[in-house]
């Protein structure tokens, strides 16, 4: 619904389809992408939990610290 709301008033129907074909397109391509690495950091860390676990703090910081300055 908010991103329905991003669509400029005067599109027409095949401007409406070409952004939500993009909004598509985009959402696969970052999916893939993160699937991807998470695959990729699980083969090259294994059992190391302490490791994985630090990952996320710093990944999860670099989201939301920016938020919060």
């Amino acid at each position: 619904m908010a991103h329905a709301l991003e669509v400029p008033a005067n599109a027409g129907v095949s401007g409406q389809l070409g952004f939500y074909a993009g909004m598509l397109v985009t959402m696969l391509a970052l999916y893939a992408i993160g699937t991807l690495v998470s695959q990729q950091l699980q083969q090259r860390l294994g059992d190391n939990l302490w490791l994985q676990r630090g990952l996320v703090v710093l990944g999860l910081g670099a989201v939301f610290v920016p938020a919060f300055v």
